[in-house]
Parts: structure tokens; sequence; C-alpha cells
């Protein structure tokens, strides 16, 4: 992919100073997701839930809400409610 934007923006590899990349086989390992997938549980898997039987404990993340990253912001937003609730006006 470097090579192909290099086409569209001359030096792009040179000026790269961080790159990190990952595998299925790596999302399998450090996210626990299925067979690597990056969308969450499998459908039909079932999913976790924002609060826990654990006081203090809250989850965020594409497994909570749904799939995907818009998912998983919502998540963070769902814990961060639970965690602090907005006043009442």
């Amino acid at each position: 992919m470097i090579d192909a934007a290099q086409k569209i923006i001359p030096g792009l590899r040179s000026r790269i100073t961080y790159r990190q990349e990952a595998s299925p086989a790596t999302l399998a390992r450090y996210a626990w997701s299925t067979h690597g997938c990056i969308y969450g549980p499998a459908p039909g898997q079932a999913g976790l839930t924002t609060q826990t039987p654990l006081k203090h404990l809250y989850l965020a993340g594409s497994a909570v809400v749904g799939s995907g990253v818009e998912a998983a912001a919502i998540a963070g937003m769902h814990a961060a409610h639970a965690i602090r609730p907005e006043p009442h006006r």
C-alpha cells in the first residue's frame, strides 16, 4: 500500500517514522477476536454489556454495542455515562 501511495505522494516511505501492522492472527491473539475478525464476536455469539457484576468495572469496545469502530466509540460513551451520568436539568 505504501508503494501505491508513493505514486501520489513522492517520498512517503522516507517520511514514515513509525509503522505498525497486524494480521488476522495478531487480532486473534491480542484481541481474542473470532478467527482474527476485527469486527467483534461472530453472529449469534453472546455479546458483552457495559456494566459488569464487579463494582467499578465497565467494558467498552467493539464487542459491547456492535461491531466496528463506530460501535466501539458508542460503547465508550455508554461506559462514560455509566461511570458519571449527566446531571438532570
